[in-house]
């Protein structure tokens, strides 16, 4: 997976498709429905420690109280906020299809990063997307913005030691990258 093909995307599902619960990997999505029917099952709760440590569980067959269930029709956006854990189970009812995109809000940095890390270190259970390894890059892109306050500087910070382990490559110990690596 990489960032850029995160920002925007075509979502085509077969009548029938479903993919269980989940987030997505950078934690704040839109959706637009271009044709046919989904049922978007998604969590309105507030994602609490014992809400992710039951999700961790279960994967996506976790199915817990605080559902809703959106049906999304040509023409109808869903927008499932950054800052904010939204796992999902999306349905075809009929044959689809969707555009979208991952975004962020710079008022919600701190929690947002918290979040993406949160997913990356559980990303085999909690998500069905790959671990950009583009992410250390766009955080030190990040911190140069002169207008950050403090509070996203440190979850930078948490964020970037929380996720170098699980984005470093074996091929910057042995005297830097290959052409052929990913990151």
């Amino acid at each position: 997976a990489d960032v850029q093909s995160c920002l925007r995307f075509l979502i085509l599902g077969e009548k029938g498709t479903f993919s269980g619960n989940h987030l997505d990997i950078l934690a704040g999505t839109w959706i637009l429905g271009l044709s046919g029917l989904k049922l978007w099952w998604a969590f309105t709760g507030d994602f609490t420690e014992k809400n992710k440590e039951e999700f961790i569980c279960e994967g996506a067959s976790w199915n817990p109280d605080s559902m809703q269930l959106l049906p999304i029709e040509p023409g109808d956006y869903l927008m499932m906020m950054p800052g904010h854990l939204c796992a999902h189970a999306p349905f075809s009812m009929e044959d689809c299809l969707m555009t979208g995109g991952m975004f962020w809000n710079d008022n919600m940095l701190p929690q947002l990063l918290d979040n993406i890390t949160w997913i990356c270190e559980h990303n085999a259970v909690v998500s069905n997307e790959g671990v950009p390894r583009q992410l250390v890059t766009v955080l030190e892109v990040l911190s140069r913005r002169p207008d950050l306050s403090e509070d996203v500087r440190e979850a930078m910070l948490r964020t970037e030691v929380r996720l170098r382990p699980l984005l470093s490559c074996s091929c910057k110990d042995s005297g830097g990258c290959k052409d052929e690596c990913a990151c």
